[in-house]
């Protein structure tokens, strides 16, 4: 198995299976296909092995080429078997209610891919949102494919919840994309995909809202002991992927992951790291740093690529570095760089 450094963003080799599958029922060699992009078909079979995001990226976007289909990754997502998440299939299916799936999902989403982190919440209104990773140096067209998969494939991880594999218009209300409109035989594949929600292109991030009610739902199938042996499993997976690389790097990566509307803690980083509290602590401490510091500077490193885009508002930009107060972020940002937010822009 390959070993990549931490520094890299990964995803869980098993998440291509069914692109492989796919691709050998459309008369494609998908063995071959997978070795051209350095990638070994065993792999797909490992719960450990992983991939770069990038290789995962060009896969998907070589996938659209070959078969000459640009609604393929929405096809494959929406056949996609719920199971194939692996051991966080199995601890989402027996969770008590969807909105704990969902917070399941979250804390061990690095077992498929710790590129795009989910965070659930309800809104104002009291409706249900899957959040994705907003990274700000992502190119949104190149990731188009594996993004549309992932959401076809969540999709259909949630009917599976609930014990049918259609959501329907009764629970699914409107989508976030951060790419722009596709072409209309692809946007018939989309209205396929997702029912009557509304579906909104050209978005500051990628997102999914549902109806207030579906966080509530019970899972179909849950097992409180099985959810306890599947959640035991994940944590030593997540063990196991820890390696020793730059836990400075690991830190950062995690915290800018979490900048969307929250302001990360140092017990959320530690679990995406699969350490401790203490233990992430002691390793910055004798890496002469702290968390607070890489908070900062990654903060600091957010706020200046936001305003440099020009199109959100301090307000808003205070909302998505996790200030809860516009005030708080002013005060911070000059004293990071002298300046005010309003005078570095």
């Amino acid at each position: 198995m390959t070993v990549y450094m931490a520094s890299e963003v990964t995803a869980a080799a098993r998440v291509l299976q069914p692109l492989a599958v796919v691709l050998e029922q459309r008369g494609l060699d998908a063995d071959a296909f997978l070795l051209e992009h350095d990638v070994q078909p065993a792999w797909l079979n490992d719960p450990l092995a992983r991939v770069t995001e990038g290789a995962v990226r060009q896969l998907w976007l070589d996938a659209l080429q070959v078969t000459a289909d640009p609604a393929l990754a929405l096809k494959v997502g929406r056949r996609a078997d719920p199971l194939a998440f692996g051991v966080l299939g199995y601890v989402l299916s027996n969770a008590a209610t969807v909105g704990q799936a969902f917070q399941l999902l979250e804390r061990f989403n690095r077992l498929v891919f710790d590129a795009i982190l989910l965070y659930p919440e309800r809104s104002p209104e009291g409706l249900g949102v899957l959040h994705f990773r907003r990274d700000p140096e992502a190119d949104p067209e190149a990731n188009r494919p594996m993004v549309e998969y992932l959401l076809t494939a969540l999709l259909r991880l949630s009917g599976f919840l609930v014990g049918g594999e259609d959501l329907g218009p009764r629970y699914l209300r409107q989508l976030t994309f951060r790419y722009p409109e596709p072409a209309e035989e692809v946007m018939q594949v989309y209205r396929q995909a997702f029912g009557q929600a509304e579906l909104r292109f050209n978005q500051f991030e990628t997102s999914i809202t549902f109806a207030r009610e579906f966080l509530d739902l019970p899972v179909a199938y849950a097992d409180p002991q099985m959810l306890e042996l599947m959640k035991n499993q994940a944590d030593r997976q997540l063990r196991a992927l820890a390696t020793e690389g730059d836990i400075v790097v690991r830190v950062r990566e995690c915290i800018r992951r979490r900048l969307l509307g929250k302001s990360p803690t140092v017990v959320d980083v530690a679990a995406d790291c699969g350490l401790s509290r203490a233990t992430l602590q002691r390793r910055l401490s004798e890496a002469g740093t702290g968390f607070q510091a890489l908070l900062d500077e990654v903060r600091f490193q957010a706020a200046r690529e936001l305003l440099a885009e020009g199109s959100n508002s301090l307000d808003e930009i205070a909302f998505l570095l996790g200030y809860a107060e516009v005030s708080a972020f002013h005060h911070a940002f000059k004293r990071w760089s002298g300046v005010t937010p309003g005078e570095y822009r």
